[in-house]
């Protein structure tokens, strides 16, 4: 179809079709408008198998026929997607593994330029450029309803039901790169007992992927957050903060003023110096239970350890002063925060650290004895004994003062 709806190819059936086939199909379109295809049945095979093909996107006509890519071993495959990227072709599905029997996900990528694209099947060892790779840990969970999409940095973001089934398991996610290396190890974005979907796809759009949740009795869809951009402009306009975490995902990275914080916090705000850069809050997930990590503040202002202070906030606690050491730079802050201990505001051991505050700028002591001068006047500082000067130098200002009045009295 046409962006209009105006049909251009009319129905053409690409597969032969088992007794089983799995409607969950990946597609996508190369830089010639040709149509990718893959799912999987079990046409002349003893369980589901991945097949792909390839359709002129002009008339319709086949390029590749069906062609099966995995092989025929007993063990079913299921919930294909499939990404184009610079017209070559990854796959990620869930395949069953022969030593727990329960699906994991997997990853090939193919370059349909290597078959001659007559119509007739490729040969999967010809156009496979990364064989079957397996992503996720073969746990004995099965991994169902898979969805891959591409990031803008051309990594893969990929969401599955973990132990899979109509509401029987987690929504995991994890993201690898084209060749199959992973970059973000399996973690849990919805809990079983917050779904309510049977076949809870969970797409990714940007940094969140959205999931069927039950919230309050009621389906709706729900966006969770899967990563932040580690950069952030100051909310006091003083420039722009760079965060970076040894270990975990930074998922969440926001700026805020005095204002912005919660109302306990924005009424208490420490005193002892000036938050110049304001505040962030921070939130690492994929933490070890427990763990610890170093976060590292790359900000706009300098400071210095010993005087300048980093304050954190939580419920609990109020506001606290934190330790932090200097990095490479003084606008380099290294804080060193606890999984469910020293510097996590949920203050439980779950993976998650969330770190409110912000660093503060000590405020120069101001004198407490001895003088202030300027424009030929001692003042006294705030606390200190009078200037013993003083008098006369109001007398001397009174006769002044006295006697240019009488001369004006008697010009007059």
């Amino acid at each position: 179809l046409d962006r209009d709806g105006i049909e251009l190819i009319s129905a053409t059936q690409v597969s032969v079709g088992g007794s089983s086939s799995h409607t969950t199909m990946g597609i996508g379109l190369d830089s010639n408008g040709n149509v990718h295809l893959s799912w999987a049945d079990d046409d002349n095979t003893l369980d589901e198998e991945v097949s792909y093909a390839m359709v002129n996107g002009g008339d319709g006509s086949t390029m590749i026929a069906e062609t099966p890519l995995t092989a025929d071993d007993g063990f079913r495959d299921k919930h294909t997607s499939l990404i184009v990227d610079n017209d070559l072709v990854t796959i990620v599905w869930a395949a069953e593994s022969a030593a727990t029997l329960a699906e994991e996900i997997y990853l090939m990528r193919l370059d349909p330029s290597l078959d001659d694209q007559n119509g007739d099947a490729a040969d999967p060892a010809v156009i496979k450029t990364v064989p079957e790779t397996l992503l996720s840990a073969d746990d004995g969970r099965m991994s169902w309803y898979v969805t891959a999409t591409q990031a803008g940095d051309g990594s893969l973001d990929i969401t599955w039901q973990d132990n899979g089934g109509c509401s029987a398991g987690d929504v995991a996610y994890m993201r690898a790169d084209l060749a199959g290396n992973v970059l973000e190890t399996e973690r849990i974005l919805s809990p079983a007992a917050d779904l309510n979907s049977c076949n809870p796809y969970a797409p990714v759009f940007g940094d969140g992927a959205y999931i069927h949740e039950n919230v309050g009795g009621f389906d709706t869809i729900v966006r969770r957050q899967i990563r932040a951009a580690n950069s952030v402009p100051t909310a006091t306009g003083t420039g722009t903060a760079v965060v970076t975490v040894s270990s975990g995902r930074l998922i969440s990275l926001v700026a805020l003023s005095a204002a912005g914080l919660p109302a306990a916090a924005s009424a208490t705000v420490p005193t002892v110096g000036t938050f110049d850069d304001g505040f962030f809050r921070i939130v690492i997930d994929g933490v070890a239970i427990g763990g610890t990590v170093n976060v590292t503040l790359n900000l706009p202002g300098s400071f210095t350890a010993g005087t300048d202070t980093y304050h954190k906030w939580d419920a609990a606690n109020g506001w606290q002063t934190f330790p932090y050491t200097n990095g490479a730079t003084s606008n380099q802050i290294i804080l060193a925060l606890t999984d469910g201990g020293a510097g996590d505001a949920d203050g439980v051991a779950n993976g998650q650290i969330v770190d409110p505050g912000g660093p503060a700028t000590a405020i120069p002591p101001q004198p407490t004895g001895g003088f202030l001068s300027g424009g030929g006047c001692t003042l006294a500082a705030e606390g200190a004994a009078p200037d013993p000067m003083l008098p006369a130098l109001l007398l001397i200002a009174l006769l002044y003062l006295t006697r240019r009045g009488w001369m004006r009295i008697r010009l007059s």
